[in-house]
């Protein structure tokens, strides 16, 4: 249920009904709520995909969300913390120099992480090597590569609201329920509630 777009192309509230009728999730009836500025443009039939080459204190990859945070706020990933890997000057990494008008969102790495602490270095080649993980806190020294800190680098901890907003769309994709993904191809950015969070259905 809801009403026309105006002349700008504002989407008013609606009223979305779900029923599920299958386990495990189900049998459940679910009511949302879907607030949307506009309405998806029409795509063109070819878009060609561009890869930039990250810039140095670009994000490169999040590489998980807080634990804790899950645990708190289950079904919330905007306000969740990730855990980020920022990109550094690589010559063997290749793609498309950045224009101008499309600047990239750029981070300082901080102050040396007191508490354990992820290799930036060896993350970055965890498809050779197989290896995820975390040093002690009292490692000075990476205990695989053997690098310092300073010249390893570390991952950094930021809140989902301080993320670019590609980032942000990606995590949304991969952590909120399949109906938040699926009613944004019609209503972009659209915020969809519920009398709870854990109201909103999961497929």
């Amino acid at each position: 249920r809801g009403a026309k777009a105006d002349a700008s192309g504002s989407q008013p509230p609606s009223y979305l009904i779900h029923w599920n009728g299958l386990p495990p999730e189900g049998p459940r009836l679910s009511k949302v709520q879907i607030a949307a500025k506009q309405v998806a443009k029409k795509q063109p039939k070819i878009r060609k995909e561009v890869y930039y080459k990250p810039l140095p204190g670009e994000i490169e990859d999040v590489i998980q969300a807080n634990s804790d945070d899950k645990k708190k706020m289950p079904n919330d990933w905007t306000t969740w913390t990730y855990e980020v890997i920022l990109a550094v000057d690589d010559p063997t990494v290749k793609g498309a120099e950045r224009p101008s008008d499309l600047p990239a969102d750029i981070y300082s790495q901080g102050r040396e992480p007191v508490g354990r602490w992820r290799c930036a270095s060896c993350y970055r080649r965890r498809f050779e090597t197989g290896l995820f993980f975390f040093n002690d806190a009292d490692d000075e020294n990476c205990t695989q590569c053997k690098k310092s800190k300073a010249d390893a680098g570390w991952s950094i901890w930021l809140p989902y609201a301080d993320l670019p907003k590609s980032w942000q769309e990606k995590l949304t994709t991969r952590h909120a329920p399949k109906l938040v993904s699926i009613l944004r191809t019609k209503w972009p950015d659209c915020v969809i509630t519920s009398p709870s969070l854990k109201d909103i259905p999961l497929v």
